[in-house]
């Protein structure tokens, strides 16, 4: 009663813990809160009607419509069930396949990436001739390159290029080809596709433009091609870049302008960068581009003293062992390998697997042999080999350090066939056969 009497004045009546409270739609202090009773009120009303109605031709509407306004609520859960009503009881409707989509994207948002291809595909599969197929095949792509099948999600994102439906799809799906090529390390398609996405997005109020102009900086880079590289990341800098964007773009163009012998613009580009906003691994990243440098313009010795001052306040593992690595790189220019070879294991110990790691065994082993200690270097050499994937490059450097032992050590044929990739993995401590 209280209920109909407060709908009769135009009131809304809701009931809680702490009792019942009436609203009045028309007066309202916090928008935000008004539109959540508003939004609560009409999910009662449809509610209603699928119980007083139940075989009504308007039912789907009604379970959609709720999911629309559950979502509005934060509610994923419940608008996730009625979106998964509508397909699976209601699939003739032409609300399903919107449903399905908006299903997709929830999954997305939740990080179920499976569950959002689920969606996606059934939507593409039963629904072909739907004016969604052309976003649902992007957002498919998307879906499928976030759980790591970069080559699958290529095909999808180069089909809704090539198909050309609409400007919006087509740069979208540029972005995304870019973004794969990047992932699988292929510089001259990411350089590719990252330009035909940058042509076609002339709103320069876009946000992906800016990021592009550094992925593609970082390609050309890779490409060895410096001046155009340095072009495209002075493009990044005209956008509203994040902190961390700002940092990789800094540390982007001191390697090209590092690479150009620009020693000094590269160096004041660094001093640039505000230390007290950085995190810990972006603060040692900048510590060594700038270490880098001086190793470069022979003033190892500056390097070392910056590197000591920050090792003493470093306390992550990692970052402690990268760091450490810095330093024997500093010893090696100044030519105390003793003393590098005692940083490098030093660093191995704090290193977990990985490319630095990989670099760390790499300077030891070259390190060791330099100094004269060719049956410890080869021992080292030889458990190196045996721990790392042959489709490495470290591992192509790791055969020629073995064939240069060897050939110190006057083994020449055991040199031979390290130098053609042959050794006896199964016994590390011989040769190969």
């Amino acid at each position: 009663m209280a209920e109909i009497a407060a709908g009769s004045a135009g009131l809304i009546a809701e009931y809680a813990a702490d009792g019942l409270t009436i609203h009045n739609p028309s007066m309202y202090d916090n928008l935000n809160d008004q539109r959540q009773i508003l939004t609560r009120e009409a999910i009662f009303v449809w509610r209603r009607f699928l119980l007083r109605n139940p075989g009504d031709h308007r039912c789907p509407n009604a379970h959609f419509a709720m999911g629309l306004l559950q979502e509005t609520l934060g509610e994923s859960v419940a608008a996730l069930g009625e979106y998964k009503l509508m397909a699976s009881q209601y699939a003739f409707n032409p609300l399903t396949p919107h449903a399905l989509l908006y299903s997709s994207r929830i999954k997305t948002g939740l990080q179920d990436y499976t569950g959002a291809r689920a969606d996606l595909t059934e939507l593409i599969v039963q629904y072909p001739e739907c004016k969604l197929i052309d976003q649902a095949s992007l957002d498919l792509a998307h879906a499928t390159a976030r759980i790591g099948r970069y080559d699958e999600a290529l095909t999808m994102f180069r089909k809704v290029y090539n198909l050309d439906l609409n400007k919006e799809s087509r740069r979208d799906a540029a972005y995304g080809a870019a973004d794969c090529y990047d992932r699988l390390g292929q510089p001259d398609e990411t350089k590719k596709w990252y330009i035909q996405a940058i042509r076609l997005t002339p709103d320069m109020s876009d946000h992906r433009i800016y990021t592009a102009y550094l992925n593609l900086g970082k390609a050309l880079i890779v490409l060895k091609d410096y001046d155009q590289a340095a072009v495209a990341l002075h493009q990044a800098f005209q956008g509203p870049l994040t902190t961390e964007e700002f940092v990789e773009t800094v540390l982007q163009l001191t390697e090209a302008q590092t690479r150009q012998e620009r020693f000094v613009p590269a160096l004041n580009l660094l001093e640039k960068i505000p230390d007290e906003k950085l995190t810990p691994d972006q603060s040692c990243r900048v510590l060594m581009a700038r270490t880098g440098i001086l190793r470069e313009i022979n003033l190892s010795d500056t390097a070392l003293s910056l590197l000591h001052r920050k090792l003493e306040f470093v306390n992550d593992p990692q970052l402690h062992g990268r760091l450490t690595v810095e330093i024997a790189k500093c010893n090696i220019e100044v030519g105390e390998l003793a003393r590098a070879q005692k940083y490098l294991s030093d660093a191995l110990v704090s290193l977990s697997p990985g490319p630095y790691a990989r670099q760390a065994s790499l300077m030891l082993i070259d390190i060791t042999q330099r100094l004269g200690q060719y049956d410890q270097a080869k021992l080292l050499c030889l458990q190196f080999l045996n721990q790392t994937a042959e489709d490495l490059p470290e591992y192509k450097r790791g055969l020629a350090l073995l064939g240069e032992i060897y050939s110190k050590l006057k083994e020449h044929d055991k040199a031979a066939m390290a130098f053609v990739g042959i050794f006896d993995k199964l016994n590390p401590s011989g040769a190969g056969s």
